[in-house]
């Protein structure tokens, strides 16, 4: 990640407030949850986030879990709490 680090721009406030920015930091979170869904395609059931702040990682899960085929782990109930 130290190699990332370098190409990383701040969020800008201005639109940080109101929008979801992506960027370099936080792209890996979406290969992250992506990972998640490859690691748990076999376990039925739902997925639960608790302590959803912002939104970002939920934004995150909700468009790969609409993205995927159920035999990629995808289309599942999501829950924010």
């Amino acid at each position: 990640m130290k190699l990332l680090k370098q190409f990383e721009s701040p969020h800008n406030p201005e639109i940080d407030e109101k929008f979801h920015q992506f960027n370099l930091s936080n792209i890996s979170n979406l290969v992250y949850w992506r990972f998640f869904f490859e690691s748990a395609k076999h376990v039925k059931g739902d997925i639960v986030e608790c302590g959803i702040g912002r939104g970002r990682s939920l934004i995150s899960l909700c468009a790969l879990n609409y993205l995927l085929d159920e035999e990629e782990g995808g289309q599942r109930h999501i829950v924010g709490y």
